[in-house]
C-alpha cells in the first residue's frame, strides 16, 4: 500500500432539506463509520474536490451529512453522487488474518487442485455468508463467472494478499 491509495467509503446521495444537507450512503460495514472520518475527497465525473464534514445525524433510514461550504440546495447538488475516499493509510489496522475487501479485489482465485478459477472481481454481501464474485480472464481455467461462498476455514483456505493469491476449496465444475 503506497500513499497514493485511495479507498471508497461512500456516496453522496439525495439533497435532503433547503441547508445544504445531503443524504449519505456508506460502503462500511456498520454505517455509522463512515463518520469517524471528516476529511474526504470526493470525486465526481472525473473532478476532485476536499470535502469536510459540517455536522451529520444519523437517522434510521440512513445519514445526512452537511458539508462545510455547502450551505444551500444548489451549491450542495453540485457534489450529489460523487464518492468519498480516504487515505487506504487512515483506515484503523487489522489483526494479521484481517483484511480489508479492497485488498482483496483482484486476487487471482485457485482451487486446491491448482487451477485458476480468474480474479476476485467484488464481494457481495448476502447475509449469511458474503459470497465472491470470481470473473474469469485470460489466464482462467474457463471463462465462467463463478460465485463462491466466503466460508473461511472450509471454503476460504488461505488469503495471500502480497502474492495476490487466494486459495479455495472450490471444484472447477461446481454446478455444472
Amino acid at each position: 500500500m503506497n500513499d497514493d491509495d485511495w479507498v471508497v467509503l461512500g456516496q453522496v446521495g439525495k439533497l435532503f432539506g433547503v441547508k445544504g444537507w445531503v443524504k449519505v450512503r456508506a460502503f462500511t460495514e456498520e454505517r455509522g463509520a463512515i463518520l469517524q472520518h471528516r476529511h474526504f475527497r470526493g470525486e465526481k465525473n472525473g473532478v476532485l474536490s476536499k470535502l469536510e464534514i459540517d455536522t451529520f445525524r444519523v437517522q434510521p433510514n440512513g445519514l445526512v451529512v452537511k458539508f462545510k461550504d455547502f450551505d444551500d440546495p444548489e451549491s450542495a447538488a453540485d457534489i450529489v453522487g460523487a464518492t468519498l475516499s480516504i487515505q487506504a493509510k487512515e483506515l484503523p489496522t487489522l489483526e494479521d488474518d484481517e483484511f480489508y475487501w479492497h485488498q482483496l479485489i483482484g486476487l487471482r482465485i485457485r482451487n486446491l487442485q491448482s487451477e485458476d478459477l480468474g480474479v476476485l472481481e467484488k464481494i457481495l454481501q448476502t447475509g449469511a455468508n458474503d459470497v465472491i464474485v470470481v470473473k474469469p480472464d485470460d489466464c482462467s481455467l474457463d471463462d465462467r463467472e463463478r460465485l463462491i461462498p466466503w466460508v473461511k476455514g472450509e471454503v476460504i483456505k488461505s488469503i495471500d494478499v502480497e502474492k495476490g493469491e487466494l486459495l479455495v476449496s472450490w471444484l472447477s465444475d461446481y454446478l455444472e
